[in-house]
C-alpha cells in the first residue's frame, strides 16, 4: 500500500512538473523562467521549496554551496566575526539542507546567543560594520541594537532553534518594542513582518496586519512603495511572507509595474537579479496571481517599459549577490 502511495505521488509531481514546463514553453516572461534556470542559492528555493520540484540537478549545486560556506566559517562560530552574518548563513543553512546537528551550525548557533542582552534582543559589536546581505540581493544596513537587526537574526536562529528559551526571549522582546514605539523604517518593518508571519499568535498577527496596513498607505497609484522603486522588492518580500487578503491586494495592485519591470529573461533587477526576481515570483506564486500576471502580460504586449523608474534601481549596493 506504501510503495502504491509513493508511486502515485512520484507520478502526480512527474504530471505536474511536464505540465509546469509546458507553461514555460509558452510564456517567456513566466514569472519563474529566470529562476527556473539560475544557478544560485534562490533559484534552489524556487524550485524546491515554493515550486515544490526537488530536483535531482539541483543536488550537486547545493552541496557546492553548503560546502563553500561551512569551509568560510570563523573558529568559533561566526562568519566575519558578525551576528548578522552568521544568522544569514544559518539561514542559507537550512534552505540547503544541512544536518541540523551538524557541529558547524551548533557553533554558529551557540555565537549568536552569546551576544543576546538581558533583555532579549540580539546585538552587535560596535567594531563590526552594521551590513548584511538584504533578502532584495543588495544590502540591510541597521544599527547593533535596531528593532529590525533582532528581527534579522531571527529569520536565520528560529529555523534551528524555534523553540529554544533565546529564540522566545527575542520574539517577546521584538514584541514588546513593537508596542512601545512602533515601526522605525521600512526595512526594520519588512523584517519583523517576514519573521512574526511564521508564528502562529494573537500578538503576532495583530502586529503583522499593522504592518501591513503602513505598507497599505506607503504604497502609490503606479504600484511603488515608500515614494522608491527600489523598495519594490523588499515590500514583496514581506508582503509574500503572508496570506493576508490586504497583503494580497497590495501585490495585485502592483501586476503592472512589476510586468513593466520585468525583462525579457522573466527576471527583475539590474543586478542581484536572482534575490529581487524570487521576491516578485514568491509574492504572486502565495497569493495566487501568477495566472493573473501573464494574463496582464497577453492583454499588454505593447506596455513599455517605465525607463525613468528602472533608472532609478540601486546597483551599487548588490556587491553580495551573484547576478546570475
Amino acid at each position: 500500500m506504501h510503495a502504491h502511495r509513493a508511486s502515485h505521488c512520484k507520478e502526480n509531481t512527474q504530471v505536474r512538473l511536464e505540465r509546469f514546463l509546458e507553461h514555460l514553453r509558452r510564456f517567456p516572461r513566466h514569472p519563474f523562467a529566470f529562476l527556473w534556470r539560475s544557478r544560485t542559492l534562490s533559484g534552489i528555493i524556487a524550485r524546491r521549496e515554493v515550486l515544490g520540484f526537488r530536483l535531482k540537478r539541483d543536488v550537486p549545486l547545493m552541496e557546492k554551496l553548503r560546502r563553500g560556506i561551512l569551509n568560510s566559517q570563523f573558529p568559533r562560530g561566526s562568519w566575519k566575526s558578525s551576528v548578522g552574518w552568521t544568522a544569514h548563513q544559518l539561514s542559507c543553512l537550512w534552505h540547503l539542507d544541512a544536518p541540523r546537528d551538524h557541529p558547524q551550525v551548533e557553533k554558529a548557533v551557540a555565537f549568536i546567543e552569546a551576544h543576546q542582552t538581558s533583555d532579549g534582543n540580539f546585538y552587535e559589536r560596535l567594531t563590526i560594520p552594521g551590513t548584511y546581505p538584504g533578502i532584495d540581493g543588495g544590502e540591510f544596513v541597521t544599527g547593533p541594537f535596531s528593532w529590525g537587526f533582532t528581527a534579522y537574526v531571527l529569520e536565520g536562529l528560529w529555523w534551528w532553534h524555534p523553540d529554544a528559551p533565546s529564540t522566545r526571549r527575542a520574539i517577546q522582546w521584538l514584541v514588546d518594542r513593537y508596542q512601545a514605539e512602533g515601526i522605525c523604517c521600512l526595512p526594520c518593518a519588512i523584517y519583523a513582518l517576514s519573521f512574526l508571519a511564521k508564528l502562529e499568535s494573537l500578538r503576532s498577527e495583530v502586529i503583522c496586519h499593522e504592518i501591513i496596513m503602513w505598507l497599505s498607505e506607503q504604497q502609490r497609484d503606479d504600484g511603488t512603495w515608500h515614494s522608491d522603486i527600489s523598495a519594490t522588492f523588499i515590500v514583496l518580500h514581506g508582503l509574500g511572507s503572508t496570506s493576508s487578503p490586504d497583503a494580497h491586494a497590495q501585490v495585485k495592485r502592483a501586476i503592472p509595474l512589476l510586468a513593466a519591470l520585468q525583462y525579457e529573461d522573466g527576471g527583475w533587477g539590474r543586478m542581484g537579479r536572482a534575490e529581487k526576481s524570487l521576491t516578485v515570483a514568491r509574492a504572486l506564486e502565495r497569493h495566487f496571481l501568477v495566472e493573473e500576471f501573464l494574463t496582464y502580460l497577453r492583454l499588454h504586449p505593447e506596455a513599455g517599459r517605465p525607463v525613468h523608474l528602472i533608472r532609478q534601481l540601486h546597483t551599487g549596493l548588490d556587491r553580495f549577490a551573484p547576478t546570475v
